[in-house]
């Protein structure tokens, strides 16, 4: 089963009944800065050439929200396949804003989530906003087009709505 995201196409593809788990945190964007993070570190003004591409990111620059690993969490972005086949996918960045980590500087890692679906993801427009629920790890991922400084294997990826 693949879930097709599109604009006239409203499936959700869940794994895990999202209704049975004891507690979901609806997150936002800065949810995932710790709290006391100087703001030009939330929206990533220094994440440029002063930060050289190929290296890891350094947790002390760009801090995670270690009270949120292992949360289950609902959290709203846009999709930035990894792999594509068919035009689906099973492991995406999840970013908070259209074009993210295409174009260049991308975010930085504390607002770039990696997910990993156990079902393909078809996604038919990369323009659309989703709804990803799962469990949110401190474990990111690197890529050459990004570095994700958190993990979410998704429970359920639904188009987003208000």
């Amino acid at each position: 089963m693949r879930l097709r995201l599109g604009f006239f196409f409203a499936a959700v593809l869940t794994v895990a009944p999202v209704a049975a788990w004891a507690e979901v945190l609806n997150l936002e964007w800065g949810d995932l800065i710790p709290p006391g993070v100087p703001e030009f570190n939330k929206r990533g003004v220094v994440w440029d050439d002063t930060v050289p591409s190929g290296i890891g990111y350094d947790p002390d620059f760009f801090p995670l929200n270690e009270r949120l690993d292992g949360k289950v969490v609902r959290i709203p972005g846009y999709v930035v396949p990894l792999n594509f086949e068919e035009a689906a996918t099973n492991e995406f960045f999840l970013v908070p804003y259209v074009g993210a980590c295409i174009h260049v500087p991308p975010p930085p890692p504390n607002q770039i989530v990696y997910v990993r679906t156990e079902k393909r993801v078809e996604v038919e427009d990369l323009f659309m906003a989703v709804w990803v629920t799962g469990r949110l790890t401190t474990e990111g991922k690197a890529s050459e087009i990004g570095q994700a400084g958190y993990g979410l294997t998704a429970e359920a990826v639904e188009p987003y709505e208000e």
